[in-house]
């Protein structure tokens, strides 16, 4: 009989097929003109490793930093075009949105179609239909990181309240290995659960992995300099290799920090990916929510934009960029009309694995196919349930345990005597588990799970409502986010960004951010990028002004 495989191991095994998968590539990639052909240690040439760097650190090729002039863009006068140009915008998520508010108020007539049928939004997706009339609980997005200026600064724009996000409290609990602490205790006496995984060892998880990771953050301190090296040596790398062949980790401490820092399915892809998560969410920094519910910031938005800008409901098709005017070959999502729109310029927001679908005449060029083929957008799967009594005490804060639950995230905002209570945030592999069952079922698989847990008091005060929305599944989101193999970040990256049909064809949406993928800062970032490289530019003044 052969020895019982762990979770690491397997994950460890795909991560390893994945960077073999993308070496076979990588040749053919060597003869495109974006400057990304495999080299060295990270993967990329000097060129291709500095574009990255600069697409990090938001800065231009003189060192300019642009974080300023995209702020303005998103919430100042901007200068009005001599001449505007009709421009489409594919998707209405926050991207699509802020791009159409820039370019609207340059005096460009703008058209945004999205194939959801009757929401904007995209990942951001407030659900409100529970048993108390005040209660709302998010599918999609659930905070937004202080350090997140873009964001933070169109929600003052905008008017939208934002109210503090409780990311932890010392009560929440840990439960593996058949033991269970308190964080707090946790802090106090680590070994309670370190010997569970037989590390003999006095500091916390948190701990042993922010010493592992202390050499890049020092590293990339160095600004644009900084994150030049860390791809050119590391970009190739897996945050598996690195924690076990330089930071030397055992056995142990890797499954420790996999289980208590929620590792397990991140340990196959890039170091580029885990050290951007973690300078993208500083552990420190304060985070924030919209003030009754994620949706108020997108409509927001779109309540700025000219009457009829928005046609939902629309599905693209087809791109024929031959004639002066780009072609676009769209069909309703309800009932399979057919149109064609005709624009100067097209900027196109929509999840890459959707495109897929999309006929381009001429095809994109390889660089951009093969990004849109190769990067992984993860799975992301939620059980949400509502409760008519507050049994787990304080707001906020989030419990961690190994059985299928995972995550168990508590609301940071009151709602009459109860709440909706994110009974199990999964991804990956852990949400390919819960995605395989119908959604009733997950419910009812969670409500058990958490009643074994936590007592008799969760099933007596579950009011019946549920939500179990599957991101991997949603025809129109495709997957949670682009997360980053081993050397994609300096491979794949930058062909993401780059425009097409000579400079008439622009990709955003946060897949196109190397920075702040998955968060709303990346999808706003991607369409100031889009506005700026339009030739948009604040009325009072900026870079390129």
């Amino acid at each position: 009989m052969n020895p019982p495989v762990s979770r690491r191991q397997v994950l460890a095994a795909t991560g390893a097929l994945a960077v073999a998968g993308g070496a076979s590539a990588a040749a053919g990639l060597a003869s495109t003109t974006s400057g990304a052909a495999p080299h060295g240690g990270g993967g990329g040439t000097g060129s291709a490793v500095r574009s990255v760097a600069r697409d990090i650190t938001r800065t231009t090729e003189d060192g300019t930093v642009l974080t300023p002039t995209y702020l303005q863009l998103l919430t100042d006068d901007v200068h009005i075009e001599p001449r505007g140009s009709r421009i489409a915008i594919v998707g209405a998520g926050m991207a699509g949105l802020a791009a159409a508010y820039m370019l609207q108020k340059a005096g460009h007539q703008v058209r945004v179609i999205d194939a959801h049928p009757d929401r904007v939004g995209g990942r951001i997706h407030t659900l409100r239909d529970w048993h108390h009339p005040a209660a709302y609980a998010e599918a999609g997005a659930l905070r937004i990181p202080g350090t997140h200026t873009l964001v933070t600064g169109l929600a003052r724009h905008l008017g939208v309240g934002l109210r503090p996000f409780v990311r932890t409290d010392e009560s929440r609990l840990l439960h593996v290995n058949g033991a269970m602490a308190s964080r707090a205790q946790y802090q106090r006496r680590p070994r309670t659960l370190n010997k569970t995984f037989d590390v003999k060892d006095d500091r916390t998880g948190q701990a042993i992995y922010d010493e592992a990771r202390e050499p890049l953050r020092a590293m990339v301190k160095d600004g644009t300099d900084g994150w030049a090296r860390f791809l050119d040596q590391y970009d190739a790398w897996s945050l598996q290799r690195f924690l076990t062949d330089r930071a030397g980790l055992t056995a142990g401490e890797l499954d420790l920090l996999a289980t208590l820092e929620s590792r397990t399915a991140r340990l196959p892809l890039s170091l580029t990916h885990a050290l951007l998560t973690t300078t993208a969410l500083p552990p420190d920094a304060r985070q924030w929510e919209v003030s009754g519910g994620m949706d108020h910031l997108p409509k927001a938005l779109a309540g700025k934009l000219e009457e009829g800008t928005l046609r939902p409901g629309w599905r693209l098709t087809g791109v024929d960029s031959r004639p002066a005017k780009l072609r676009l070959a769209v069909e309703k999502t309800t009932t399979g009309q057919a149109e064609n729109l005709e624009a100067d310029r097209v900027i196109i927001t929509a999840p890459f694995p959707a495109l897929r679908h999309v006929t381009f005449t001429p095809d994109l060029t390889y660089g951009k196919r093969r990004a849109m083929q190769e990067l992984r957008y993860g799975a992301a799967t939620n059980v949400l349930l509502e409760f008519d009594q507050r049994w787990w005490g304080a707001d906020g804060g989030a419990d961690i345990s190994d059985t299928p639950l995972r995550h168990t995230v508590y609301p940071s905002h009151p709602s009459g005597d109860g709440g909706v209570v994110l009974a199990s945030a999964t991804s990956a592999e852990d949400a390919a588990m819960w995605d395989s069952m119908p959604g009733k079922a997950r419910a009812g698989q969670a409500l058990k799970l958490m009643t074994e847990l936590y007592g008799e008091d969760v099933e007596r005060s579950y009011t019946g409502r549920w939500a179990a929305p599957s991101w991997a599944r949603n025809e129109y989101a495709c997957g949670e986010a682009v997360l980053y193999t081993p050397g994609q970040a300096v491979e794949l990256g930058p062909h993401t960004r780059t425009p097409e049909a000579d400079g008439r064809l622009w990709f955003a949406g946060d897949q196109t951010s190397t920075h702040y993928r998955a968060w709303i800062e990346g999808a706003l970032e991607s369409a100031c990028r889009v506005a700026y490289g339009m030739g948009v530019r604040p009325a009072g003044g900026g870079p390129g002004k």
